[in-house]
């Protein structure tokens, strides 16, 4: 059964979705509508909002990206980037054994279904340049200030979203 919960954050309203008790999608929408939630949305909206407010959260939100194998893999990767830190594209490609596939990276990274779980924010152009994200380069921005805002502000290293069965 499908699932939907508007969580309210200083990025804007983002709408979570879950299937088959796992997060299927985080996009930030216009405006809220009827919530239809579940525990794992529930779980997922904790999260979203201890990492809205500089907080940890030690459980795992069970992900299920549709996707492709390459996304996927692309996926995996980009979620070991510590937060508060950054990768470019053409790390990534390389970390999968794809080297000199930073377009194809940036592709599937367009297409990250879990906004924020799935950190595509985290990576950036190979001389430090914001590049390329689906929710605006202003957002990438606030994002990335945001996690090295709490980092500096922190003696803790944020645990806001640890490792989801689908990253094993």
């Amino acid at each position: 059964m499908k699932h939907k919960k508007y969580v309210e954050t200083r990025f804007g309203v983002i709408l979570l979705e879950s299937e088959n008790d796992c997060l299927t999608g985080a996009k930030r929408v216009l405006q809220s509508d009827a919530d239809c939630s579940c525990p794992v949305l529930e779980m997922a909206a904790k999260a979203l909002l201890n990492y809205n407010n500089g907080l940890p959260f030690d459980e795992a939100v069970p992900l299920a990206p549709r996707c492709t194998p390459f996304q996927m893999a692309v996926y995996r990767e980009i979620s070991k980037i510590p937060f508060g830190e950054t990768a470019s594209y053409g790390e990534i490609a390389e970390r999968i054994g794809k080297k000199g596939a930073c377009r194809a990276v940036g592709s599937a990274l367009n297409k990250n279904p879990i906004w924020i779980f799935i950190p595509c924010h985290r990576v950036i152009g190979k001389n430090k340049a914001l590049t390329g994200f689906a929710g605006g380069l202003e957002m990438k921005e606030k994002l990335l200030l945001h996690e090295k805002d709490y980092l500096a502000n922190n003696s803790a290293i944020c645990t806001a979203f640890v490792a989801a069965p689908f990253l094993t």
